[in-house]
């Protein structure tokens, strides 16, 4: 029991020295696209809806352009989506 506790703490502590704050410095420098999750996930749903609904690219981006979506937020997701269905 004690070799694995302090193996635990060995490994919480060379993470802590070693730069394991990287992965938190580089999530804070990500842009912040969206408000919150939810609105990341309705506007995925809702172009992955649309495109199996055969509308077009351009289609789907006036659609959300003239609902209040900004570019940036639109752009994001077909990037993301893209990157999805190449997997």
């Amino acid at each position: 029991f004690m070799i694995g506790l302090l193996l635990i703490v060995g490994m919480v502590l060379y993470f802590k020295l070693s730069g394991g704050d990287k992965i938190n410095s580089t999530l804070k420098r990500l842009p912040r696209v969206f408000n919150n999750p939810e609105d990341e996930f309705n506007l995925k749903k809702y172009v992955s809806d649309s495109i199996k609904g055969k509308k077009t690219k351009e289609v789907i981006v006036a659609e959300l352009l003239k609902r209040g979506w900004s570019k940036e937020q639109v752009d994001y997701v077909f990037k993301n989506l893209n990157v999805l269905k190449k997997k």
